[in-house]
């Protein structure tokens, strides 16, 4: 098993553009390893009235006034609008994917082992996204 460190006593750090916050590093086994700080506020994808055109317009727009970290989840049953605004988004010159930081949940029913990578990789797909 992997022991994992965070380098808090390194100084300096370098920060990140978006937020101005250091880069922490991870060292997993003998390797070191750029993490980045997610930014301290997110924008949630749930939408009650299943509207996926209005959710898509509502992820443009937050990322249009700056917002980097987007909390989605496959039980929203919206993820593929979301993917296409990250990707007219992105086409736009509005934001790279290197800058946003995106999350997704894993649904109760695919928490067998077995069931999670397989869960991980529709999510991906859904989004349109490679990582």
């Amino acid at each position: 098993r992997a022991s994992l460190q965070t380098c808090a006593n390194h100084a300096p750090h370098k920060q990140q553009p978006d937020t101005g916050r250091p880069y922490t590093h991870t060292r997993t086994r003998n390797t070191m390893t750029k993490t980045i700080q997610p930014p301290m506020i997110g924008f949630g994808t749930f939408n009650s009235f299943q509207d996926d055109e209005k959710v898509a317009e509502a992820v443009r727009e937050a990322i249009r006034i700056g917002y980097r970290h987007f909390d989605c989840a496959h039980m929203y049953k919206n993820e593929k609008a979301i993917g296409k605004a990250f990707r007219d988004a992105i086409a736009a010159g509005e934001v790279t994917r290197e800058r946003l930081y995106i999350c997704s949940k894993l649904s109760c029913e695919d928490m067998a082992p077995e069931d999670v990578e397989p869960a991980c990789r529709k999510t991906l797909e859904d989004l349109g996204l490679d990582y």
